[in-house]
């Protein structure tokens, strides 16, 4: 079993509890502009704002966990998030949330969100032997889509009963458990390319790989279609 493993369990749990925290936020985050504003358009707004940039680091993230130590990256890239999600909080503790603040901060959050989504998936290859590798990336993906069951309908319960305040605290205060986790982990070293290339070359050659493997392209019309016309709908 995966979770026998001490380092992966730990990782999971605090990944699993932020990853839940993340989603309460984004479902305050949309209340809170939806009635501030009274328009559907600022939900939307505030989808992009978090979205856009965590796509456009997309093609750096990749390269720097296979350059840098991939449990730094998370740990700043969580941080990131964190100083956003304690900026949520104290904005609405003084009652100052406006649209264009909410929004600078989500575009802030989506820096950091853009590193972690590939290095969270990347370093589960480094804390589990190969033969657990399959099970190890499966779990993982099993508790992230869990959370976001569990985050929007939690977010409900908080938002109804203690307002938007706590909603967000509860994100801020996940993010503290996240990096915890992530100081106390051990993981083996990744293996260092024989030779340096760029950035850029190396996200060509992703992207032919993945042209070329048929699996992968439909993963990615799959992902691609759900995004636009589900993911859009539900927000």
């Amino acid at each position: 079993d995966v979770l026998a493993n001490r380092n992966y369990a730990i990782y999971w749990t605090a990944a699993f509890i932020s990853n839940v925290g993340s989603f309460m936020q984004t479902l305050g985050v949309a209340f809170v502009l939806r009635h501030v504003t009274g328009k559907d358009a600022w939900v939307g707004a505030g989808v992009f704002a978090a979205m856009i940039p965590a796509l456009l680091v997309g093609p750096l993230a990749g390269p720097f966990c296979d350059r840098f130590d991939r449990r730094h990256i998370l740990l700043w890239a969580n941080l990131v998030q964190a100083i956003a999600a304690v900026g949520l909080f104290l904005l609405s503790l003084t009652d100052s949330l406006t649209p264009w603040r909410m929004v600078g901060l989500l575009v802030f959050a989506g820096l950091g969100a853009g590193f972690q989504y590939a290095a969270a998936q990347a370093i589960v290859s480094l804390m589990v032997p190969p033969e657990h590798l399959l099970q190890g990336v499966r779990v993982y993906a099993v508790g992230f889509n869990t959370a976001r069951a569990v985050g929007p309908a939690l977010a409900g319960l908080v938002l109804d009963v203690w307002g938007t305040t706590t909603t967000f605290a509860l994100n801020a205060v996940s993010f503290g458990v996240v990096l915890a986790g992530l100081a106390v982990v051990r993981i083996r070293p990744a293996l260092k390319p024989a030779t340096r290339r760029t950035v850029r070359a190396e996200f060509a050659d992703g992207v032919r790989y993945s042209w070329r493997h048929r699996s992968m392209e439909l993963c990615m019309y799959t992902a691609l279609a759900m995004t636009l016309f589900g993911a859009s709908v539900a927000q």
